[in-house]
């Protein structure tokens, strides 16, 4: 939605209509993202580290908003506004890529050295993860 966005907002300025749609589709997927965030960091990590992960989940969005201010302050100095919309619609492209070959596994052999796996019987996991679905439909 996001990348439909950087590449139709520059065309629609001229629509009123379409930009105002273009603007509610921004703050939808937006506001879909900071809504999810907090459940979905302490649903990943767990109580304990997931605040932490959402605290940088938090600062990310500074560091966004400082590549905003060197866009505007640099790149839309030696370009134009056009220049600025393909150019975040080339970093969404970039990171659509990279997420699309990445390839997360886990190293069993480094966790197996720090002693950071713990043997669980087949019964068990099987539970845990019955009871981990029973609690997500409650």
């Amino acid at each position: 939605m996001e990348l439909f966005n950087s590449l139709i907002a520059f065309w629609a300025v001229n629509i009123p209509a379409i930009y105002f749609i273009c603007v509610l589709l921004n703050y939808f997927s937006l506001g879909g993202l900071w809504a999810i965030a907090p459940t979905l960091s302490v649903t990943i990590f767990g109580m304990s580290k997931g605040p932490q992960v959402y605290a940088w989940i938090m600062l990310s969005s500074t560091f966004a908003s400082l590549m905003n201010i060197f866009t505007l302050d640099y790149l839309l100095d030696a370009t134009n506004y056009h220049t600025c919309f393909y150019f975040g619609s080339l970093v969404t492209i970039g990171v659509i890529i990279i997420l699309y070959c990445f390839e997360e596994k886990l190293d069993y052999e480094r966790l197996a050295r720090k002693n950071a796996l713990v043997k669980v019987e087949s019964e068990t996991l099987d539970k845990a993860i019955q009871d981990a679905k029973a609690a997500t439909k409650e």
